[in-house]
């Protein structure tokens, strides 16, 4: 087999640093070429998403990232989407916990506050809203 007709695929570059070494130790020429860097991979990125948002509800890029996974919501949806999330979040902030409370009082006080919609809710919601006016989504 000729060297040229060889590849050999690795996930991490770190992993490449023993193969080098014995490449370059038996003389045999080598190239590398990268790939799409881990964090710019497109499943990374709806992870990241995921995390970002539970962090920081606010964080509209996350929010219409994460929201646009669903099946049937589109980018013009996702704008709908947001807006009324912000509006909810404005109107009904999110609860704060103290950190001079016991656990036990601050469950307590947590379960009688009325909780905000969570982003999947609220997205059922408006797609059932959406789909009873006749609405289709169009991205």
């Amino acid at each position: 087999m000729e060297l040229n007709e060889i590849a050999v695929l690795y996930r991490a570059h770190y992993h490449a640093v023993e193969l080098q070494l014995e490449l370059s130790r038996r003389g045999i020429p080598y190239q590398i070429t990268s790939g799409i860097r881990f964090f710019e991979q497109a499943h990374i990125k709806d992870v990241a998403s995921f995390i970002r948002f539970v962090a920081n509800p606010r964080d509209e890029v996350a929010f219409k990232r994460m929201v646009r996974l669903l099946p049937g919501i589109g980018g013009k949806l996702a704008e709908n989407l947001w807006a009324g999330w912000e509006k909810e979040l404005n109107a009904s902030p999110l609860p704060v916990a103290r950190v001079d409370d016991s656990a036990r009082d601050q469950r307590s006080r947590l379960q009688k506050q009325q909780r905000p919609t969570t982003p999947k809710e609220f997205a059922s919601k408006a797609a059932a809203t959406a789909s009873a006016s006749g609405c289709s989504n169009s991205a």
